[in-house]
């Protein structure tokens, strides 16, 4: 269907030992080739992330660090929803964020 997006897909798998946690997931975008008139397709891609952290209790608060990495091969795409319609953006490249948070 030319006006709709490319099919989606998310997997993954968590970890979780003693306050330690780690995922490993991929995002995947199937290719989109039924396109309108004078508008390109776009490529199928397959993004992976990752993240790990460590949760702990001191001082009566609930602590967590963690470490973020997105799209960690720094695969150049476009999101067909914003191509189609004639911009030819292209979405974030690598990405890495530290997160420290205290639950009270």
């Amino acid at each position: 269907l030319p006006d709709v997006g490319p099919v989606p897909a998310k997997v993954g798998v968590d970890f979780t030992s003693a306050g330690f946690w780690a995922r490993l997931e991929s995002d995947m975008t199937a290719p989109q080739r039924s396109t309108p008139d004078n508008v390109d397709g776009t490529k199928g891609v397959m993004l992976l992330g990752a993240a790990a952290g460590y949760k702990f209790s001191a001082g009566g608060l609930k602590h967590n660090v963690s470490v973020t990495l997105d799209n960690i091969f720094d695969t150049r795409y476009y999101n067909y929803l914003a191509h189609q319609r004639g911009y030819s953006v292209w979405q974030p490249g690598f990405a890495a964020m530290a997160n420290y948070s205290i639950e009270f």
